[in-house]
């Protein structure tokens, strides 16, 4: 049961399931019965049939319902209540309701009179969800339902109010993971919760295996669903299925000192060097530890440390695949947030009590992994590196999940190897290319003056001077043709990129290219790197404000813009990039607006990195700046020695 939100606790489910059974209605505003078999939620008093028990799931906010893909109830109206006391919030959900196959975007709210700004900040405050992501989810969530029940794709994207195949392909696929065409009549993976002493933990599986079992409130679990559905072209929905109900038993016996043994069957959804590392996880004998060094030397050499340590905290299997058992060279836990709790977990015959009492006394969220891309246990990467296992394909999707709306991932954008190495040093997470520092370093000017064969050249040098995912400007692709685009965008795949800024510029002519030009041709890169199997990360790139150097201005492009972005999302783009703009406003009203995480490029006069994240910005870049501050302080230190001779 989800209570991140609540001043107080809620009860438990089997109290809430007999308010529910009673319509009770003490628990109005604070709780909500999500019914897996309907897929809809209700408040506790409605009149319905009530569902089985274990049919049920409780939640303490109608956005957490949203969000699990569950729809309102038609009887009880659960979101009437919660939008009661706005009259703007009532009257927009009673139009949802009566349109709810519509594709609404922030064009039909401004043309109905409504202020797009005023109508996100009401709907967070009442629902905890904007009014265009209701939508969008409702719409998405039934269309999944029908297609997991056997209806057709072409039914369910005509419900879903989609005119377009390609369309409704691309809006479907960010929002359950996969083509419709592979939801219809596919069996699902579920997730449901589990209680454990050391707080909810959420399980996700099929028939028969567990895929993932992590601690609810984890900041990686959104990034680790995804990642999940990706490798298993699978899409998530509440439920229980044989693997959850006997990990969650032997979760009990583990925490009640009664057995530290897990029978049940795992799918390890990793490459063969990291099932290796799993599996001597598990060998490990219980009141004993491993240090990395230890489990390199058993799967591949002592080098291997740091391979070893990625692979660990690439586990999404908590507790189960016991990661905390893997200690550093010295035999400390440094990572942990105590060292008391940690190695009582590690080191305790059958999983006491006491180590449970001694994680909630130091905080459960410090002693256990931490997301796969900080490495398990927050241990820092040992000195000396050793072989990396990090496929591209891997680096694609941990690339993606870097994308996160008011939480942005930063670029400071490099021109070459030694820029990169330095950037890497500095603590980047991954690495962006910007097309006038590199053309600029090679002598060339910006705009596709830099010969593709030298682009291509550098590309591949950076890729071997570090180990961190790297994108790559790659302005118009070289092409203003849709096929000769993608194959000239494989060649960066080829090189080693994972991902790409594409823009819509007409690159030499000035101007941009109509919508539908820019859509094809990124449906025709997104088709490529599909067949190569990379989850190629499009940033589309409008320069409509680039290109307008009066900021007055540049209100009167949003709706433009806007318009790119969700068509430019529909044919396969993955972000939107809006270079020129630094309104703090209207950077606000694009991120409320866009399907795909925003990425603005800081300049002189542009808002902080913490004011663009409380925007909702998804990726910060700086451009060409970085690469400009470094040849005027050459050209300052050069001058100062000729001046001097």
């Amino acid at each position: 049961m989800l209570q991140s939100n609540m001043l107080f606790d809620l009860p438990d489910d089997d109290i809430l399931y007999d308010a529910l059974l009673a319509r009770s209605s003490d628990y109005e505003g604070q709780a909500f019965v999500c019914v897996k078999s309907t897929g809809i939620f209700c408040r506790l008093s409605c009149p319905a049939r009530k569902p089985k028990r274990e049919n049920t799931l409780f939640f303490d906010s109608i956005s957490a319902c949203v969000n699990s893909g569950f729809r309102p109830c038609q009887r009880c109206r659960p979101l009437e209540g919660a939008s009661g006391k706005d009259p703007l919030v009532k009257e927009l959900i009673e139009l949802l309701d009566r349109r709810p196959e519509h594709r609404w975007t922030e064009g039909d709210l401004v043309r109905r009179g409504f202020d797009p700004s005023t109508v996100r900040r009401a709907f967070k405050r009442s629902l905890g969800v904007t009014f265009l992501d209701l939508a969008r989810q409702r719409r998405m969530g039934e269309a999944a339902r029908q297609l997991s029940g056997g209806a057709s794709v072409i039914e369910a994207q005509i419900d879903a109010g989609y005119e377009s195949p390609s369309g409704f392909r691309a809006a479907f696929g960010r929002l359950i993971g996969q083509a419709p065409a592979k939801s219809q009549g596919r069996v699902l993976l579920f997730a449901d919760w589990i209680e454990t002493p050391l707080g909810p933990m959420v399980a996700v599986a099929d028939q028969t295996h567990l895929h993932l079992i992590e601690f609810h409130d984890r900041k990686a679990l959104p990034a680790e669903v995804e990642n999940l559905k990706r490798k298993t072209h699978s899409a998530v929905v509440p439920g229980r299925t044989p693997p959850i109900d006997q990990v969650e038993r032997e979760l009990n016996d583990y925490f009640a000192g009664r057995s530290a043994d897990f029978r049940t069957p795992l799918a390890l959804d990793g490459s063969a060097f990291e099932r290796q590392v799993w599996a001597e996880l598990v060998a490990i004998p219980v009141g004993e530890t491993r240090s990395y060094s230890d489990i390199a030397r058993k799967v591949a050499t002592p080098q291997a440390v740091r391979a070893v340590a990625r692979a660990n905290g690439s586990n999404c299997l908590a507790i189960v695949v016991p990661c905390h058992r893997c200690i550093g060279a010295d035999g400390s836990l440094t990572g942990y947030g105590g060292r008391a709790p940690a190695q009582a977990m590690a080191a305790s015959p059958r999983g006491q009590n006491a180590p449970c009492r001694a994680f909630q006394r130091v905080g459960r969220g410090r002693s256990l992994c931490r997301p796969p891309l900080q490495r398990c246990n927050g241990i820092d990467q040992p000195d000396g590196l050793g072989e990396d296992t990090m496929s591209q394909e891997e680096r694609a999707l941990a690339f993606g999940a870097l994308h996160r709306k008011g939480d942005p991932v930063v670029l400071y954008n490099i021109w070459d190897a030694g820029s990169a190495q330095c950037v890497a040093e500095a603590g980047a997470k991954a690495l962006a290319t910007g097309s006038w520092s590199v053309a600029a370093a090679h002598g060339y000017g910006d705009g596709q003056k830099l010969p593709l064969p030298l682009l291509l050249e550098t590309v591949r040098e950076i890729v071997a001077a570090t180990d961190l995912p790297l994108s790559v400007d790659f302005e118009g692709a070289y092409s203003e043709d849709p096929a000769q685009a993608a194959a000239n965008v494989a060649q960066v795949i080829d090189a080693g990129g994972i991902g790409i800024n594409f823009e819509d510029q007409m690159v030499g002519r000035g101007g941009v290219h109509p919508i539908d030009k820019q859509a094809a041709r990124i449906r025709a890169i997104r088709e490529m790197a599909e067949r190569q199997g990379i989850a190629l990360f499009i940033n589309a790139r409008t320069d409509l404000f680039l290109q307008e150097s009066d900021a007055a201005r540049h209100a009167a492009l949003m709706e433009d813009a806007i318009a790119r972005a969700e068509a430019y999302a529909d044919a396969g783009a993955s972000g939107f990039f809006a270079p020129g703009l630094a309104d703090r406003d209207l950077i606000a009203r694009l991120c409320a607006a866009s399907p795909l995480p925003v990425n603005v490029m800081m300049k002189p006069g542009a808002p902080d990195i913490a004011t663009l994240a409380a925007a909702g910005v998804g990726r910060v870049s700086y451009g060409p700046f970085p690469y400009r501050e470094m040849i005027a302080r050459l050209r300052g230190e050069a001058e100062k020695v000729y001046r001097a001779s």
